[in-house]
């Protein structure tokens, strides 16, 4: 089996380490001189553009699953997800009746890019997609490859920052990091996180959920398909994918 990524930004140093690490190829979006063949596999790190003959995440897919409003649509009841609307009147409603609204001014923004938040201190904004904020006890992040998950990170503040915290936006950009280690979510997050995955029909992603302590519910946010990996994840990733791979089609 030979293994390639093609990844949705030629210069992601996610999928550079990830390639370093199965020891193989970036193929190029212009001038490559890849070869498709039946005993190849290409790794889809969130490139919504084109298959290869053995692709582990589709590009149809990731297209769905990236774009919030397309995700929310096709997942429809069948996992927890934040109230939602694309009616600018019913998510004016919303704070009239108390709520905080999520607007997201982009469909397929990362790092919380394209979120406003409206109250009634602050004015709703035209967006295509507005959701309700769900209070969290904690977010987490769910790594699923093949149906299972295979590492779980928790949202935390970065000690020692001096900026006052929003805890609501929980990015790189407002001092989050990932923790990996003693990490014990709810069995519900992980649960939700591999449906979502599945429902979206993709072989991994790494999927933000969080938990509604008052309520003892998790909610799924959305689901990444080139998520930021480093250290000992892309190690783990490395080895998730490989046995993904040899098992769909190597079997």
């Amino acid at each position: 089996m030979i293994v390639s990524i093609d990844a949705y930004n030629r210069h992601s140093e996610s999928a550079k380490l990830l390639a370093e690490e199965l020891d193989c190829y970036i193929i190029k979006h212009r001038n490559s001189r890849y070869r498709d063949r039946p005993n190849k596999v290409v790794i889809n790190w969130g490139n919504t553009g084109r298959n290869w003959i053995n692709t582990i995440n589709r590009c149809e897919h990731v297209r769905r699953a990236t774009n919030k409003l397309e995700f929310f649509r096709w997942i429809g009841d069948e996992i927890n997800v934040p109230p939602w609307t694309t009616d600018h009147d019913i998510a004016q409603q919303w704070i009239a009746d108390g709520r905080t609204v999520v607007c997201r001014t982009l469909l397929s923004a990362h790092e919380g890019r394209g979120i406003v938040i409206a109250d009634r201190n602050t004015p709703l904004v035209r967006a295509p997609l507005f959701t309700q904020y769900v209070p969290k006890r904690a977010e987490f992040r769910v790594h699923v490859v093949g149906n299972r998950s295979i590492l779980v990170q928790r949202k935390v503040r970065k000690a020692g920052l001096d900026q006052e915290a929003n805890f609501k936006i929980r990015n790189t950009a407002n001092g989050f990091i990932f923790q990996r280690n003693g990490i014990n979510p709810p069995q519900a997050v992980i649960d939700e996180a591999v449906d979502a995955v599945r429902l979206c029909e993709l072989d991994f992603g790494a999927v933000d959920v969080i938990w509604n302590e008052r309520q003892q519910k998790a909610y799924v946010l959305e689901v990444n398909t080139a998520p930021g990996i480093e250290g000992s994840t892309v190690k783990d990733y490395a080895a998730a994918l490989k046995e993904l791979a040899d098992a769909k089609f190597m079997g």
